[in-house]
């Protein structure tokens, strides 16, 4: 199924991470497949719902594994269709504390494999100090 993006970038923003890399993308996953059925089929109407249905449970799964940190969670939602063309390129950076302080990405593909969504859960981390 979808699988973590570990690029070298990924992998530099993590930082010291205050959650196993494993349980931040087991986070991220269970967040997408409960707020996306497999066979959701793109509905444009339904895409805050779903996207705010991933933001909550992963901050609730997050904040429950652990207190030292505060969280950012980001959702980016895009829609799939056969013939579309369709591209999306995102950034980011941050002035911080690069060893107690970090980033994950995590890709997800849902609902129905012609018409459903892909969806980018990123998640950042800031240690309370």
């Amino acid at each position: 199924m979808s699988a973590p993006i570990l690029t070298e970038d990924s992998l530099k923003l993590a930082g010291n991470t205050p959650i196993s890399i494993d349980r931040l993308g087991e986070i991220c996953k269970k967040a997408c497949e409960d707020a996306i059925p497999q066979d959701y089929i793109y509905e444009h109407a339904k895409v805050a719902a779903m996207t705010q249905s991933i933001v909550q449970s992963s901050l609730k799964q997050l904040v429950d594994a652990c207190q030292t940190h505060k969280f950012i969670v980001y959702v980016t939602v895009i829609q799939r269709g056969p013939g579309a063309t369709r591209g999306i390129h995102t950034g980011s950076g941050a002035f911080w504390n690069s060893e107690k302080d970090g980033m994950f990405n995590y890709s997800f593909s849902g609902g129905d494999s012609e018409h459903g969504v892909d969806t980018v859960v990123s998640v950042s981390w800031i240690a309370r100090e």
